[in-house]
């Protein structure tokens, strides 16, 4: 505001002496704007960098006991758990998992549980989608408790249902091929299920369903793991190869004498020469009365027969030929 008129307003503006201002040191240039990609979270877990700021809990206020009085001890009970100085265990933590995750789960799992003869074609695609998305999307580390539970239930409820243990073994294939998803921590508890079925005695409803395609598919998944992890986790291979040795050194059925070759073949050269060789012509003397072709049943014997006898007969010479089958079946994994 001037003093002549009181009504005029203007801005005071400081005068800059032009030599001084050039005299002057030139300012620091300012910092070039970039992009500095960092991680929002890594496997649901934020990590603690400075671009994520993470805030810290306020610690908890304990109620002071009045005064001259002893405060109480916490039961077990008051705390939700056992107590920690007694030795018990800390009270367990809910897992929740996200909607998304949860319909994906059920979604997948509907569709193992579907596949079989009556599957239909849209079914049997969709399957193979969602064998596709285990082996290959992000985000699903946290669903690898389930996924391993269900497939543990699903193999030991499902000891004859082939084609639902085939697809099983896709789904333990599918699932430990993603590299996104930390499978060492539940390799022990899926492996059962492959060895499970590549030697167990009985695979199917029928004796001539081709049960000797999933004990192949089990030992080349058997074969996949130890590639796998076995630089991190050197026993398990060892161990693995011990527990198939003992199946095919023990007095098991022929179709898992099978399953036990398939998967020491599996597992490379040096495996076999260490483990069947050593034993192959003590094997062979025990095989080879197998191979031969068994006796055709007399008609003329069986018509002489009363009704019972006829049919133990037709049932041994159906069991003859089924072993002669399985042991021309092992002979070939040997060869």
């Amino acid at each position: 505001q001037t003093n002549e008129d009181p009504e005029v307003f203007f801005v005071d503006e400081e005068e800059i002496d032009l030599r001084e201002l050039l005299t002057k040191k030139l300012p620091k240039p300012p910092i070039e704007v970039n992009l500095v990609p960092h991680w929002l979270a890594i496997e649901g877990v934020q990590p603690a960098i400075p671009e994520n700021p993470m805030a810290v809990p306020p610690e908890p206020k304990p109620l002071g006991a009045p005064y001259g009085a002893k405060r109480p001890r916490p039961s077990a009970k008051e705390e939700g758990g056992a107590d920690p100085d007694a030795g018990g265990l800390l009270p367990v933590v809910s897992h929740v998992l996200p909607r998304e995750l949860q319909f994906y789960f059920d979604k997948v799992t509907a569709l193992i549980r579907g596949a079989g003869a009556g599957a239909t074609d849209e079914e049997m695609k969709m399957l193979e989608t969602a064998l596709k998305s285990l082996s290959t999307d992000v985000g699903l580390h946290n669903l690898m408790p389930y996924f391993t539970q269900f497939i543990t239930e699903e193999t030991t409820q499902n000891l004859r249902d082939l084609p639902r243990l085939r697809v099983l073994i896709q789904t333990i294939r599918a699932l430990i091929s993603n590299p996104d998803i930390n499978v060492e921590l539940y390799l022990h508890q899926l492996m059962p299920s492959v060895v499970t079925c590549m030697v167990a005695k009985r695979l199917c409803q029928s004796l001539d369903e081709d049960h000797w395609s999933l004990r192949d598919d089990a030992a080349a998944t058997i074969a996949f793991i130890c590639s796998r992890f076995g630089d991190a986790y050197p026993s398990i291979q060892p161990r693995i190869t011990r527990t198939l040795l003992q199946a095919l050194l023990t007095t098991k059925p022929l179709p898992t004498h099978y399953g036990a070759i398939k998967g020491l073949h599996a597992l490379g050269p040096n495996v076999v020469r260490e483990t069947i060789m050593p034993n192959l012509r003590a094997y062979l003397n025990t095989l080879e009365p197998l191979l031969e072709p068994p006796s055709a049943v007399n008609q003329s014997e069986l018509k002489a027969m009363n009704e019972e006898d006829r049919n133990t007969a037709i049932a041994k010479a159906k069991l003859a030929t089924i072993r002669h089958d399985d042991a021309i079946r092992t002979m070939g994994a040997l060869q």
